[in-house]
Protein backbone atom coordinates (compact mmCIF):
# COMPACT_ATOMS: atom_id res chain seq x y z
CA UNK A 1 0.00 0.00 0.00
CA UNK A 2 1.21 3.73 -0.59
CA UNK A 3 1.58 6.23 2.30
CA UNK A 4 -1.43 7.42 1.91
CA UNK A 5 -3.91 4.37 2.16
CA UNK A 6 -1.76 3.55 5.23
CA UNK A 7 -2.45 6.63 7.06
CA UNK A 8 -6.06 6.20 6.12
CA UNK A 9 -6.35 2.59 7.52
CA UNK A 10 -4.26 4.26 11.20
CA UNK A 11 -6.94 7.07 11.03
CA UNK A 12 -9.50 4.55 11.02
CA UNK A 13 -7.95 2.47 13.78
CA UNK A 14 -7.74 6.12 15.80
CA UNK A 15 -11.26 6.35 15.53
CA UNK A 16 -12.15 2.82 16.06
CA UNK A 17 -9.42 3.35 19.65
CA UNK A 18 -11.42 6.62 20.36
CA UNK A 19 -15.16 5.31 19.98
CA UNK A 20 -14.32 1.94 22.74
CA UNK A 21 -13.80 2.58 26.22
CA UNK A 22 -13.33 -1.12 27.03
CA UNK A 23 -9.53 -2.03 27.47
CA UNK A 24 -9.91 -5.41 26.23
CA UNK A 25 -11.59 -4.46 23.32
CA UNK A 26 -8.90 -1.86 22.90
CA UNK A 27 -6.16 -3.96 22.70
CA UNK A 28 -8.22 -6.47 20.34
CA UNK A 29 -8.82 -3.67 17.58
CA UNK A 30 -4.83 -3.07 18.05
CA UNK A 31 -4.28 -6.83 17.24
CA UNK A 32 -6.61 -7.39 14.89
CA UNK A 33 -4.97 -4.42 13.05
CA UNK A 34 -1.20 -5.50 13.55
CA UNK A 35 -2.70 -9.04 12.11
CA UNK A 36 -3.59 -7.41 9.12
CA UNK A 37 -0.65 -5.33 8.53
CA UNK A 38 1.31 -9.06 9.03
CA UNK A 39 -0.81 -11.02 6.25
CA UNK A 40 -0.23 -8.35 3.88
CA UNK A 41 3.49 -8.41 4.35
CA UNK A 42 3.45 -12.49 4.10
CA UNK A 43 1.24 -12.53 1.55
CA UNK A 44 2.46 -10.08 -0.80
CA UNK A 45 6.24 -11.05 -1.85
CA UNK A 46 7.92 -8.55 -1.69
CA UNK A 47 12.38 -8.09 -2.06
CA UNK A 48 14.79 -10.51 -3.06
CA UNK A 49 14.50 -14.16 -3.35
CA UNK A 50 17.89 -15.46 -1.84
CA UNK A 51 16.40 -13.38 1.44
CA UNK A 52 12.77 -15.13 1.21
CA UNK A 53 14.57 -18.28 1.11
CA UNK A 54 16.97 -17.26 3.64
CA UNK A 55 14.07 -16.02 6.07
CA UNK A 56 12.30 -19.27 5.37
CA UNK A 57 14.92 -21.55 5.68
CA UNK A 58 16.02 -20.25 9.27
CA UNK A 59 12.54 -20.35 10.60
CA UNK A 60 11.60 -24.29 9.57
CA UNK A 61 14.60 -26.03 9.78
CA UNK A 62 17.47 -24.00 11.59
CA UNK A 63 19.50 -27.07 11.76
CA UNK A 64 20.08 -27.72 8.07
CA UNK A 65 20.21 -24.17 7.17
CA UNK A 66 23.03 -23.90 4.42
CA UNK A 67 25.94 -21.10 5.00
CA UNK A 68 25.62 -17.26 4.18
CA UNK A 69 28.05 -18.21 1.23
CA UNK A 70 25.90 -20.69 0.00
CA UNK A 71 22.54 -18.91 -0.22
CA UNK A 72 24.65 -16.15 -2.05
CA UNK A 73 25.89 -18.48 -4.01
CA UNK A 74 22.99 -20.48 -4.97
CA UNK A 75 21.51 -16.06 -5.53
CA UNK A 76 24.84 -15.60 -8.00
CA UNK A 77 25.24 -12.64 -5.07
CA UNK A 78 28.49 -11.99 -3.40
CA UNK A 79 28.50 -12.45 0.00
CA UNK A 80 28.96 -8.94 0.68
CA UNK A 81 25.82 -7.95 -1.57
CA UNK A 82 23.79 -10.55 0.35
CA UNK A 83 23.98 -9.80 3.60
CA UNK A 84 23.49 -6.27 2.47
CA UNK A 85 20.26 -6.77 0.78
CA UNK A 86 19.02 -9.38 3.56
CA UNK A 87 19.71 -6.21 6.01
CA UNK A 88 18.11 -3.86 4.14
CA UNK A 89 15.14 -5.89 3.95
CA UNK A 90 14.78 -7.48 7.46
CA UNK A 91 16.56 -4.89 9.38
CA UNK A 92 19.35 -7.74 10.79
CA UNK A 93 22.54 -9.39 9.22
CA UNK A 94 21.82 -13.23 8.31
CA UNK A 95 24.00 -14.29 10.92
CA UNK A 96 21.98 -12.10 13.73
CA UNK A 97 18.76 -12.75 12.60
CA UNK A 98 19.43 -16.86 12.85
CA UNK A 99 20.85 -16.08 16.04
CA UNK A 100 17.43 -14.69 17.17
CA UNK A 101 15.57 -17.34 15.62
CA UNK A 102 17.68 -20.29 17.20
CA UNK A 103 17.59 -18.43 20.68
CA UNK A 104 13.72 -18.65 20.38
CA UNK A 105 13.32 -22.01 19.37
CA UNK A 106 15.20 -23.51 22.05
CA UNK A 107 13.86 -20.91 24.56
CA UNK A 108 10.23 -22.36 22.90
CA UNK A 109 11.41 -25.94 23.59
CA UNK A 110 12.70 -25.63 27.38
CA UNK A 111 9.31 -23.70 27.88
CA UNK A 112 6.32 -25.29 26.17
CA UNK A 113 8.28 -28.87 26.46
CA UNK A 114 10.23 -28.53 29.22
CA UNK A 115 13.03 -30.41 27.62
CA UNK A 116 16.02 -29.73 30.10
CA UNK A 117 18.84 -28.19 28.12
CA UNK A 118 21.23 -30.98 26.70
CA UNK A 119 23.54 -31.47 23.45
CA UNK A 120 20.39 -33.05 21.49
CA UNK A 121 18.63 -29.81 22.11
CA UNK A 122 20.97 -27.60 21.34
CA UNK A 123 22.03 -30.00 17.72
CA UNK A 124 18.29 -29.86 17.08
CA UNK A 125 17.84 -26.12 17.78
CA UNK A 126 20.73 -24.94 14.93
CA UNK A 127 23.68 -24.54 17.16
CA UNK A 128 27.05 -26.15 16.92
CA UNK A 129 27.14 -27.71 20.00
CA UNK A 130 26.14 -27.20 23.80
CA UNK A 131 28.80 -24.25 24.40
CA UNK A 132 27.51 -22.21 21.36
CA UNK A 133 24.17 -22.74 22.86
CA UNK A 134 25.09 -21.43 26.34
CA UNK A 135 27.06 -18.84 24.96
CA UNK A 136 24.13 -17.31 23.18
CA UNK A 137 21.72 -17.87 26.08
CA UNK A 138 23.87 -15.97 28.08
CA UNK A 139 24.31 -13.52 25.55
CA UNK A 140 20.08 -12.74 24.82
CA UNK A 141 18.92 -14.08 28.60
CA UNK A 142 21.96 -13.40 30.80
CA UNK A 143 21.34 -16.51 32.15
CA UNK A 144 22.93 -20.30 31.72
CA UNK A 145 19.88 -22.48 29.43
CA UNK A 146 19.64 -24.61 32.93
CA UNK A 147 18.72 -21.55 35.08
CA UNK A 148 15.88 -20.57 32.45
CA UNK A 149 14.29 -23.97 32.75
CA UNK A 150 14.66 -23.79 36.20
CA UNK A 151 12.33 -20.63 36.20
CA UNK A 152 9.23 -20.95 35.98
CA UNK A 153 8.44 -17.03 35.09
CA UNK A 154 8.95 -17.62 31.89
CA UNK A 155 6.39 -15.90 29.22
CA UNK A 156 6.81 -16.19 25.24
CA UNK A 157 9.56 -13.69 24.17
CA UNK A 158 10.08 -12.49 27.41
CA UNK A 159 12.63 -13.59 29.03
CA UNK A 160 13.31 -11.97 33.03
CA UNK A 161 16.53 -10.73 34.03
Amino acid sequence: EDGLARHSHVDDLRTRLQETSAADERFQLVEQYLLRCLEKKIMVPKGHPAVAYAVQMFEHSPAATPSIAKIADMANLSTERFIRVFKEEVGLTPKNYGSIVRFRLALRMIREERLNPSIDMALSSGYYDQSHLYREFHKYANMTPAELFRRQDILENHVPL
